[in-house]
Formats: structure tokens, sequence, C-alpha cells
């Protein structure tokens, strides 16, 4: 990537709010990062950050800057995996935002595939919240965003779909396992806690919504962001994750494998599962290949 040294040291405090870890990361004296970044804003004539007593803060120039600062280091990427086609090099880089269930599933399965035709493609992917993937998609700091929408954005492009229910996974040997639709007084009189994932995740919501909080406190056993841990937990018998569809179905047999079974609190709901672009920016050959497997995987799941 051409990047020059101000901007590294730029972005990465940026990123982390302060010289000291910005230091860490790039293994660059404190004070060689502090003196870049008041060289560039002396070039541009303005402040970047607001000094904090403790860290740094983004001012507005500092946000604007970093926002097509971003978008330009995603085009000059472009552009080397367009000449590198032209050379004949299949190869390049794109960059992926997703939530760390699919990043550890569906996308690794993808891109496990991708590179057994495609070994020189690069992918740099980052897992968030559903909620911030769209937001990567529109400052730049992502190519590809692949989430749960919970509602459409106007700045992005929808590349692919699928809708999935949401229920309850269960490991194979509950005597609740055979089941198709299982409510959580079920869960109650058999005794299963719930395995439920916190505010950053949609699922969450709408169980509130349905059930209310206080009952829903009741019988959960643990709360989490990290929707691979409750499916885990699921599999070792500790509780019943809701979750969508998708986690069983990419299951691990090795492991004993999940049962799911549509949750009737909240029967008929779904979740959109998309795969999303910025509609203003083209995709580079990269990522163009990227979304082509991506796609493949989600017309698996609508199947």
């Amino acid at each position: 990537m051409i990047l020059s040294r101000a901007w590294t040291y730029f972005e990465a405090v940026a990123r982390h709010g302060s010289l000291k870890s910005a230091s860490e990361e790039l293994n660059v004296a404190s004070s060689a990062i502090g003196a870049q970044i008041s060289q560039l804003e002396h070039d541009l004539g303005a402040p970047l950050f607001d000094r904090l007593p403790r860290g740094m803060r983004l001012s507005s120039a500092g946000e604007t800057f970093l926002h097509h600062g971003r978008r330009a280091i995603l085009e000059i990427e472009r552009g080397r995996a367009f000449v590198e086609r032209l050379h004949g090099t299949d190869s390049g880089l794109t960059t992926l935002a997703t939530v760390e269930g699919l990043a550890q599933g569906l996308v690794a399965d993808a891109l496990a595939g991708l590179w057994k035709s495609k070994p020189n493609i690069r992918v740099s992917v980052t897992s968030v919240a559903s909620a911030r993937v769209p937001e990567m998609i529109d400052n730049g700091q992502a190519e590809l965003g692949l989430s749960y929408l919970g509602s459409r954005h106007a700045y992005v492009n929808v590349l692919a779909n699928v809708k999935l229910e949401i229920g309850v996974l269960l490991p194979q040997n509950h005597e609740l396992a055979s089941k198709g639709q299982i409510s959580l007084e079920e869960l109650a009189e058999t005794g299963t806690p719930l395995l439920l994932s916190d505010q950053s995740v949609n699922v969450r919501e709408m169980l509130e919504a349905a059930v209310g909080r206080s009952s829903l406190e009741r019988h959960t056993r643990l709360v989490s962001n990290s929707t691979a841990s409750l499916t885990r937990l699921a599999e070792l018998g500790a509780g019943a994750a809701i979750r969508t569809r998708l986690e069983p179905i990419l299951g691990r047999p090795d492991k004993g494998g999940l049962s799911f079974a549509t949750l009737v609190e909240l029967k008929g709901t779904v979740q959109e599962l998309a795969l999303i672009k910025n509609k203003d920016v083209s995709l580079s050959p990269a990522g163009q290949t990227v979304v082509e497997h991506l796609q493949r995987s989600l017309r698996e799941l609508d199947t």
C-alpha cells in the first residue's frame, strides 16, 4: 500500500485515541508520531486532534481528513489491483467488515474456497458489531460488508441477501431437540437457561420487544456480544442460544452439532443477512472476486 508516514501515524492515533497506543502498535516513539502529526497539521492549516488530559480526540477537521483519506486509500488499492490484473496477476486486496460469528463461519469457509483457485487474493477482515458495518462502508474503512441489516441505508447497495429465521440452538441430545418450534416457557420448564446476545445484536431487541426485559432476565445465564461464544456454549450443553438458523447450518459435526427450532415468541420474524458495498464506489477486482464467492455462500443458505 502506498502510504505516507504522516498518514500512517495520523490514522493509528485516530483509531486508538492516544499517542501511546499508536506508538505500541507501530513500534515508533511517541515523540516521532507527535512530530509528524504536528507537521501534518501545519501543512493543512488546521488542528486534526483536540488534545485532552487523557488522549487525543479527532477535531471536525480531523474527522473530515480521516474520512476522505480512507476513501483515497481504497482507491489506491483498487488502482494497484487493476494494474496487477493488466499484467496477468490475479491478485489484489479487498477489505471486509463483518460480525464475529460470520467471520469465523461463513466468511472463513468462503475464503478457504476462494484461495483454492485464486491464492494471491488478499483480504483484510474486521469484526465489529452489526450496526458498525454500514458505517465502515460509508466512511471508507471497508470495501465490503456482510452483516445483519436492521434498516436500509441510502449510501449502501445490497449485492446479495438472505432472510433467516430466529430460533433456539440446542445440542442434538437435548430433550427438546427434535421439536420444530420451542417456546421460552418450554425451555424454562426443562430448566434450560438462556444464552443471549447483548444490546449490540438485533435479536436481543426483538426478544425484549416480544416478551419484556424482566421476563428474559429471570431465565438468562449469559449475555455476550460474542455470537461464537453463544454457539459454542450451546454445543456444550450450557443453555439455549437464541440465534438465527445460520449457526446450525454451518454447524460443526465433529463437535456433536446443534439442532435448530423456531422460537414461538418470534415466529415469523426474520433477520436480513446482507452483503453490501458503497453505492458510489466501484468494486476492485479483488473485491468483485470475493463478492462472487460470498454470493454463492448466501445462495446456499437460501436453499
